[in-house]
């Protein structure tokens, strides 16, 4: 069984990179990362973006 977390974002530049790294490091692997952008208008996407180019278990989808 796999875990699916949703994530919506907006502006939160700040904190993503945390965020992510902490889903990451769980001791569970089979986990996918589905974040949503909503509208962000800071480095929050370019961001989650490098992630997912690392981590094919990160999906991206932007309302953009």
């Amino acid at each position: 069984m796999s875990i699916s977390i949703i994530m919506p974002f907006r502006n939160a530049e700040r904190w993503i990179e945390e965020t992510i790294n902490s889903i990451i490091l769980q001791s569970r692997v089979d986990w996918e990362l589905i974040a949503i952008d909503d509208f962000s208008t800071d480095a929050s996407l370019k961001l989650v973006k490098e992630f997912s180019n690392k981590d094919e278990r990160i999906r991206i989808y932007n309302n953009t």
